[in-house]
């Protein structure tokens, strides 16, 4: 699956031969992998519209977005509640929860007849519409499908941060912001991704746990794996997910993603389900740093309904981000390596480390200033003799043995 290991590569390839031929005009368009500019160019092209490219999506979706665990079911609800076991090369994943299509969106409106509430593929329809009329792009997200994290509400989707509650309405009355802005710029909101119930581990009562793709084994990144799970598997192009520790982060790391979680003040909290009122922040999970820039403008700025946002005025640059990463040099960028995060306990740690050395290399060589204390601190404990002339060297030395070696003096 293009280095997605869901333990199904043969059957994977039969899958996606099977539902990629009836899709004739689509044929020389390549799914996997695809980033926004790749859908675009095959949109501009004719080589498949928006309508076709749901389809795609949800055809992935259908094979590999199942239970990935084992456990005991409850029979009063149908859900693992109990303890569970992870499955090698499970061939599902359980990212995803609530799927934007009529009947599958609510649990409390089943009939789901609003024509003010159209789902995934009558919106796609719609900008397939305008776009043989104009033969424009309705805006820089057009037909981008997503996933967004259960914690954000959905006006036409379920939206219960995970939790399998009895609501007498489970669709919240009004988006919440950033997702707003996402439909604004054209983008297709396709399902609701699982998260830790309440933005906390793994697993939620409603949607089960979130397998990593690469090895269903394996976590996909806590709270936020629903959303980094899907964009790895290519279930969807794109996805919000929430971080009030490192919980966006974390499945960037985990799926090979680029994540962007921007400063508190950049992107609204309105609609969100909260889990901290002050730590909370949405996350961007793509596939390229020129995707995830272009949803960052997308969805970045003022908002009266979070007084946060405020501090952003005047503070983002003048043109769009994706314009900023095209050709973008690190000349004259200052970077800091945090060496405390890097200690070798296991031999994933030390994988993990090496890619970070050649990352640190790969820095340097495009021009940015590296301000790295080295293996040991070395930086550090210069920087204190230097800046902190009156420290009392010998007594540090005596309690930080490491940070400060025996002999150390103060320079004064």
């Amino acid at each position: 699956m293009s280095g997605r290991n869901l333990g199904l590569s043969a059957f994977s390839v039969a899958v996606f031969l099977g539902f990629w031929s009836p899709l004739a005009s689509a044929q020389k368009f390549h799914l996997e992998e695809a980033t926004i500019v790749d859908i675009h160019r095959a949109i501009m092209a004719r080589q498949i519209n928006v309508t076709q490219l749901v389809n795609l999506y949800l055809k992935r979706i259908e094979a590999y977005n199942g239970t990935c665990v084992k456990g005991a079911v409850d029979p009063a609800t149908g859900y693992l509640l109990g303890d569970i076991e992870p499955v090698e090369k499970a061939g599902k994943l359980g990212a995803l929860i609530t799927l934007n299509l009529r009947g599958k969106r609510s649990k409390t409106d089943p009939t789901d007849n609003d024509p003010a509430m159209p789902d995934a593929l009558e919106v796609a329809k719609t900008f397939d519409a305008e776009f043989a009329k104009t033969g424009k792009l309705k805006g820089p997200l057009h037909g981008i499908p997503f996933a967004v994290k259960d914690q954000f509400d959905t006006f036409d989707m379920r939206s219960t941060s995970g939790a399998a509650a009895n609501y007498a309405n489970d669709r919240p009355p009004a988006d919440a912001e950033i997702v707003a802005r996402l439909r604004k710029a054209g983008a297709i909101i396709l399902a609701k991704a699982n998260m830790g119930e309440y933005a906390s581990g793994d697993r939620s009562t409603f949607g089960g746990a979130t397998c990593n793709p690469y090895d269903t084994s394996r976590s996909a990144g806590r709270s936020s794996g629903g959303s980094g799970a899907a964009v790895a598997a290519n279930l969807v192009t794109c996805a919000i997910g929430e971080e009030t520790g490192p919980s966006a982060r974390n499945p960037a790391a985990n799926n090979a993603l680029v994540g962007v979680v921007a400063t508190h003040s950049l992107i609204s909290r309105a609609g969100l389900i909260p889990a901290s009122l002050t730590r909370d922040r949405p996350g961007i999970l793509c596939k390229s740093v020129k995707d995830a820039a272009t949803v960052l403008s997308a969805v970045a700025g003022y908002d009266p309904k979070d007084a946060a946002t405020a501090a952003s005025v005047g503070q983002t640059p003048a043109k769009p981000y994706e314009d900023i990463v095209d050709g973008a040099s690190l000349r004259g960028v200052r970077i800091g390596v945090v060496r405390e995060f890097m200690q070798p306990h296991t031999k994933a740690d030390e994988d993990s480390i090496a890619i970070v050395e050649r990352a640190i290399a790969d820095l340097k060589k495009a021009g940015a200033i590296v301000v790295d204390p080295g293996p040991g601190g070395a930086l550090f404990k210069e920087a204190i003799a230097e800046l902190l002339p009156s420290l009392d060297t010998p007594t540090l030395s005596a309690v930080y043995k490491e940070e400060f070696s025996a002999g150390t003096t103060a320079i004064g």
